[in-house]
């Protein structure tokens, strides 16, 4: 069964650090990147950027599903091979999104 996740749109906070879901009962917390640390490791720019990533990742997700669904239904199947590796990249980043372990 595939896992629900929350429904968005994902975006990222004024902060730069924090990941909201635009709920129909308002913004829900989705996560927080790392903003301040004391650590010498650490980059606020690389954090920023991971927090609008992880903000377009339900978008990403079903757009892959509905690339994977128009690849699926196309009569044939795959184009040529010169689809085939980004096809089963797509295949398995959409079982990893839900949860089940890539092939």
């Amino acid at each position: 069964s595939q896992m629900e996740y929350t429904k968005g749109p994902w975006k990222v906070g004024t902060g730069g650090c924090g990941i909201y879901a635009e709920t129909p009962d308002g913004l829900k917390m989705i996560c927080e990147t790392a903003c301040l640390s004391s650590k010498q490791d650490f980059n606020r720019e690389e954090s920023e950027a991971n927090a609008h990533l992880i903000a377009a990742a339900p978008a990403m997700y079903e757009a892959l599903k509905d690339l994977m669904s128009a690849f699926g239904n196309r009569p044939g199947g795959l184009p040529d091979a010169t689809f085939t590796e980004p096809y089963f990249k797509m295949f398995n980043a959409i079982k990893k999104a839900e949860g089940r372990q890539p092939e």
